[in-house]
């Protein structure tokens, strides 16, 4: 992607209508359509991209696909490299399920990440996190469809619907399909 702009995916069942409403405000103002692609079964992951963004900026936005429409969310955007900002960076790994412990990630997302910034920091998370990097095993199987909905995305949804994911393949992904949907890697 370009340094200016940002993919917004996310997944439903059966609908191909993919359009991320967005803008500086809660207010939104400008509308932008992707694609949508097919997942696994029914599910499709749809993708928009949104471009020329300023650096250093909160976006809110909101998905909506046929009658289904989100909640409004908001990211704030990189700096840009002649910026002289504090860029903070959480990096986690094997955040695959626990099965003795099955609420674990949700826990270290929530408790752990969100509570210690707003502890440490105040404030909104996008003016304080600028990255979660995932160096690999973020499911327990990676060709298991259901964990990633189940066991990633729904436990760090608080956290990943406002700050960006650079995960890493781990071997608990095996090279799975499902990696390489859900994530829109630089090349």
């Amino acid at each position: 992607a370009e340094p200016n702009s940002i993919y917004i995916l996310w997944e439903t069942d059966n609908t191909d209508e993919s359009i991320v409403n967005w803008g500086l405000s809660n207010s939104l103002g400008s509308t932008t359509s992707g694609i949508a692609y097919t997942s696994q079964g029914s599910a499709r992951v749809h993708e928009v991209q949104l471009v020329n963004l300023l650096p250093s900026t909160i976006y809110y936005y909101q998905v909506t696909t046929n009658t289904a429409t989100s909640s409004i969310f908001h990211f704030k955007t990189p700096p840009s490299p002649t910026e002289n900002q504090t860029t903070r960076i959480v990096a986690m790994s094997d955040m695959q399920k626990d099965f003795f412990l099955p609420n674990k990630f949700q826990e270290i997302v929530e408790e752990g990440v969100i509570d210690y910034f707003d502890d440490q920091f105040g404030g909104d998370i996008v003016d304080n996190l600028s990255l979660v990097m995932i160096p690999g095993d973020l499911v327990p199987n990676g060709n298991t469809f259901s964990q990633w909905k189940d066991d990633f995305f729904n436990p760090g949804e608080e956290l990943f619907t406002s700050v960006p994911i650079y995960p890493v393949l781990g071997n608990h992904e095996v090279n799975a399909a499902h990696y390489f949907t859900y994530f829109k890697m630089p090349d």
